[in-house]
């Protein structure tokens, strides 16, 4: 993450034409001169944890083997990142009070045997580069807000877009599918 940089939540509004972000709730972790970066946090994957645990030849707490890993974004999707509250783990960054990102095969093999389904897996990342989230900002192309780790590790993914637009005022059937041209 960039010093000094507070995450924000980033909700694609409808008329985001990117099918890769229908729909999405973005942990915005980094934005600077050179670009952003962000997770995905709502778009689980037919990978269920078992399954990548077992492809890694690493152990899986059977609470945890059914549960999805989450396609944090189209770039890299072979590269993982660890949403997580998890406190005893060496390697860990804060995102916010009650939050962390982990990224090393150590951290999420630990998760993964301790049975607790307090994290996501979140394979690839949101990613824009110099100046493209601020054009995308300058078309209203997506809502932001504060970061919650309720809406990160505990609402239900086909839930958490309606509920940060909801908890944020706005009914979320009101948003129009257009693009404002008429």
């Amino acid at each position: 993450m960039t010093e000094n940089y507070k995450p924000m939540m980033m909700i694609a509004v409808p008329q985001l034409g990117d099918p890769n972000f229908f729909h999405s709730v973005v942990l915005m972790l980094s934005h600077n001169a050179d670009g952003a970066f962000g997770l995905v946090i709502n778009n689980p994957m037919d990978l269920t944890l078992g399954d990548f645990a077992k492809a890694q030849n690493w152990a899986c707490h059977e609470n945890l083997f059914a549960l999805p890993a989450y396609s944090g974004g189209p770039v890299e999707q072979g590269r993982g990142w660890v949403l997580h509250r998890d406190i005893s783990l060496a390697e860990r960054q804060e995102v916010m009070t009650d939050l962390f990102v982990s990224v090393s095969q150590e951290s999420l093999q630990a998760l993964l045997q301790g049975g607790l389904e307090n994290f996501r897996l979140c394979l690839g990342y949101a990613g824009w580069g110099p100046g493209q989230l601020e054009d995308e900002m300058k078309e209203g192309a997506w809502i932001t807000t504060e970061v919650h780790a309720k809406y990160v590790l505990e609402t239900k993914p086909e839930e958490t877009w309606n509920k940060i637009l909801s908890d944020m005022g706005v009914d979320p059937s009101r948003l129009a599918l257009g693009t404002g041209l008429h």
